[in-house]
């Protein structure tokens, strides 16, 4: 095959590559990096650039907004005027909601975590948790003329800042905070519609003698609370103080304050630090001035109860997954013992609130 012979433009065009390669390779580079200086992308680049502007067209996602909570609050004292602080959420529903007022155990404050708060505002009710003084380890605290009015302001300070329904303020606290729920039941200046008290303590020179033998710091705790120094001094202890501050030593008024339930786990004082003679003792002396006598619980219930000579039972009352072994049922209220320790059953506790409630709001 004869092959084709190079024409003139052909040679020009060969000797104009070879004479100028030299410079040729420069003038290309810079080119290519004028080009990409004056904004001229890739592919790539490019495809990322306009995906970029499609979202930010569409505008980015917006943040989920965080959940409502209770925020901290100063309440002026009216003992003795000094700022006392609370959590607190006022409903935003139109008509007026329940209040549940959730009381602080032993050795907590109102920045105690409670599943109450989180349950009251799901169903966008008020919720107050007072500090009433803190932690039952001094003289100001546990029980004290103080520490009760403080509960009873916070009351008017969510009468005050939430829309609430009067006829439904719902008390509830476990351990100390029971202790507190059956002292207030006594002597709130309120009208409330409900308290429940679950473990709770209700004589403190009883407890502090219980808790020593134990070891437990508590019984610290309790010489603290009921002497005006704060000492801490074993063997110490201001009874008579001790009296003033427990419930069950109190004066009872004509009628029931309000209903009042009471709950105990049968291993308490066992497996826990607050035997179940506490909720039943108090349970028989608010027998003894609203009950009947068949109400009460006689000398041998409690003794098969602390002996844990409670028969097995199959069909009874359940509270979440504990049974409930022991049981009376009064006009004013209940006492409920459950086949558990030291604990509050918080979504039965709240599923009570909601039966306590008046019928016009339920």
């Amino acid at each position: 095959m004869q092959r084709n012979r190079p024409t003139d433009h052909d040679a020009r065009l060969t000797e104009f590559a070879t004479s100028k390669r030299s410079g040729f390779l420069p003038l290309l580079v810079l080119g290519l990096a004028a080009g990409l200086s004056l904004g001229f992308e890739s592919p790539s680049v490019a495809s990322d650039a306009l995906k970029k502007d499609a979202i930010n067209a569409k505008g980015s996602p917006s943040p989920k907004p965080s959940p409502p909570k209770a925020r901290e609050v100063e309440i002026v004292s009216t003992v003795d005027q000094s700022v006392q602080p609370s959590k607190f959420y006022a409903t935003t529903k139109s008509k007026p909601a329940p209040l549940i007022v959730a009381l602080h155990s032993w050795s907590g404050d109102f920045r105690q975590k409670t599943p109450f708060e989180e349950m009251a505002i799901a169903a966008d009710w008020n919720y107050v948790h007072p500090n009433f003084r803190g932690p039952n380890r001094s003289f100001d605290a546990c029980m004290s003329d103080k520490a009760l009015a403080d509960i009873d302001d916070a009351i008017d300070y969510a009468l005050k800042h939430g829309n609430v329904d009067r006829e439904n303020i719902l008390v509830v606290g476990g351990s100390g905070g029971g202790l507190a729920t059956l002292g207030f039941f006594l002597r709130s200046k309120h009208d409330l519609q409900a308290c429940q008290a679950w473990v709770p303590i209700s004589d403190i020179e009883d407890w502090y003698h219980e808790s020593r033998r134990r070891g437990s710091k508590y019984a610290d705790d309790v010489i603290a609370s009921t002497s005006p120094s704060g000492t801490k001094t074993a063997g110490s202890l201001n009874t008579a103080e001790c009296k003033k501050r427990s419930p069950i030593h109190w004066d009872f008024p004509a009628e029931a304050p309000s209903e009042i339930r009471i709950y105990a786990g049968l291993l308490d004082g066992r497996t826990g630090s607050v035997p179940i003679s506490h909720s039943i003792r108090f349970w028989n002396r608010l027998v003894e001035h609203y009950g009947s006598p068949e109400d009460a619980v006689s000398p041998e219930e409690l003794v098969d109860l602390l002996s844990l000579n409670v028969p097995a039972q199959t069909d009874t009352e359940m509270l979440e997954d504990r049974q409930v072994v022991f049981s009376k049922t009064a006009k004013f209220g209940s006492l409920k013992i459950f086949d558990g320790g030291h604990e509050t059953l918080h979504k039965a506790s709240f599923q009570q609130l909601k039966d306590s409630l008046s019928t016009e709001a339920k």
